[in-house]
């Protein structure tokens, strides 16, 4: 078992101000946001799209507030990420050798630079302002699991998704522009992993399923500035994975006798997957998966994926 508390800070600045200033008030604004979320005991906190220059101006100009990444801003929140105890997504414009990405850093609990997530796939008007593609989907392997990152538009391609299922995250966040809609929930179904969303005013969690397990709560009125903040919160075990009914489902009863309140499973029976979790704390639910021969959904979708392309290759020959 792994408890994970994942919380997303919808905030935003209410007030016209613009270029440096604005900069500026989004880095406090963040920064407040980090003070009060220790009474939430975060293992992850994630920020909606470039919350460093949002609304700085038009995207040309908020550019010109670009930063490298490690830099100046990462280095402050690193701090206070340390001081958290927590990892931090912090989304920005990054300045990569004179290259404008819409970046997100991943920081962790030591308040160093785990990773970089560049955004995939920019909206035309991004990109015809100067921002660049990212070129990879990464994942990375934290003390809660291993997580990644999409941006915004990247909902709309399923390669991202993809990309993150095969790399086996686990829990991916998910800072954004628009809200989403049906569109995350069938992420998490097809690729298997927990979704955090994050925009500037509200947000959700939902689970391997489907199921929106948490929503915003109630605005905050921050104190240093003119700005709002909603929380969106909930514990989660981590050490879960999502498997296809097919050369499965036969295996289940095995499984839940062995070791009972040990796992969870939870069935998607319409869409044929189910997911598992281990509850027990000397066992991870990959350990059960090698003792019972379970093959997780990607693998499984990508071998039937691979045998199609042979026999095509054989009719062929």
């Amino acid at each position: 078992m792994r408890k994970t508390r994942l919380v997303a800070a919808c905030c935003h600045v209410k007030d016209a101000s613009k270029g440096d200033e604005r900069v500026e008030k989004n880095r406090r604004m963040i920064l407040e946001c980090l003070d009060r979320a220790k009474a939430l005991r975060p293992d992850f906190v994630v920020f909606s799209e470039i919350a460093l220059q949002f609304e700085a101006a038009p995207t040309t100009e908020a550019m010109k507030h670009a930063e490298p990444i490690p830099g100046p801003s990462t280095k402050i929140v690193g701090e206070k990420a340390r001081e958290l105890g927590s990892y931090v997504w912090l989304p920005m414009f990054e300045n990569l050798g004179g290259k404008m990405h819409n970046s997100v850093a991943l920081i962790d609990r030591g308040g160093e630079v785990a990773g970089v997530y560049r955004k995939y796939h920019p909206t035309g008007y991004e990109i015809e302002d100067g921002v660049h593609p990212g070129e990879e989907e990464p994942v990375w392997e934290t003390d809660r699991g291993r997580v990644g990152c999409a941006v915004c538009f990247d909902l709309k391609y399923p390669e991202v998704g993809l990309g993150l299922s095969r790399g086996k995250a686990q829990v991916v966040f998910w800072p954004s522009m628009f809200k989403g809609g049906q569109r995350v929930v069938a992420w998490a179904m097809d690729y298997g992993f927990y979704i955090v969303t994050c925009e500037a005013s509200e947000g959700q969690i939902v689970d391997p399923c489907g199921n929106v397990i948490a929503r915003s709560g109630p605005r905050i009125e921050l104190t240093e500035m003119p700005a709002t903040l909603t929380w969106v919160v909930e514990e989660v075990n981590t050490d879960r994975k999502t498997y296809h009914l097919d050369f499965n489902q036969e295996k289940l009863p095995a499984v839940i006798e062995k070791y009972g309140a040990g796992v969870s499973v939870q069935y998607c029976t319409p869409e044929g997957t189910f997911s598992l979790a281990s509850n027990l704390e000397e066992l991870s639910v990959e350990d059960i998966e090698k003792e019972f021969q379970l093959e997780d959904l990607r693998d499984y979708l990508d071998r039937a994926d691979r045998l199609r392309q042979s026999r095509l290759e054989g009719d062929q020959a």
